[in-house]
């Protein structure tokens, strides 16, 4: 990384920037890809997805990214119900022989999530920035605002690559989530540092 971009939290004039990073650094994720294998399906579908959370998100303060729009993460604070009921119409989408699988995914993530922690429902860095570190800047402000509340902080994770990302910063993993033919999701947790 040439300079250290500056990470800021986003409002909702950069819905198109936020989600367009995420409609990138999504792009090859095991679970969303498992979900909408075909490229146009995904890219017309996760890009309701995102932008659905970003919306939601953005009300709490809770979207993160860099002044060059590489990167995003969407936070939501702690009891806070992400409605899913806008991008409901996409389900139909997911292929028929993985949709009862989905389904159960779904309900065991729901399930698992821990409620009075901030979540983390999407982090992800465009791929051409991927390895540079950016991803990292941006998950270590937004964790300073954690921090700061004296807050715990949980997430998913399809990507076993991502695992020692939020290792490094504290996150444990508390279990492992898989039905079927789907990727595994591993469920982290992190304690607020003083």
């Amino acid at each position: 990384m040439d300079e250290t971009p500056v990470i800021r939290k986003l409002d909702p004039s950069q819905l198109e920037a936020a989600s367009n990073a995420l409609m990138m650094g999504f792009s090859n994720d095991p679970f969303q890809r498992w979900l909408m294998p075909n490229p146009t399906i995904y890219y017309k579908n996760f890009k309701k997805w995102t932008i659905n959370t970003c919306k939601q998100s953005f009300l709490e303060e809770g979207v993160y990214g860099d002044e060059n729009n590489y990167g995003t993460a969407v936070w939501f604070p702690p009891e806070f119900d992400i409605d899913f009921a806008d991008v409901s119409e996409t389900y139909k989408d997911i292929p028929k022989d993985r949709k009862a699988e989905a389904f159960k995914m779904f309900e065991m993530i729901g399930e698992s999530r821990v409620h009075d922690a901030w979540y983390l429902e999407y982090l992800a860095v465009d791929p051409s920035k991927q390895g540079s570190g950016l991803g990292s800047l941006i998950l270590k402000e937004s964790l300073k605002v954690m921090d700061e509340l004296e807050e715990a902080a949980y997430l998913e994770s399809s990507n076993p690559q991502n695992m020692s990302l939020y290792e490094r910063f504290g996150f444990r993993f508390l279990k492992k989530i898989q039905v079927g033919s789907s990727p595994q999701i591993n469920t982290m947790f992190r304690q607020p540092k003083k």
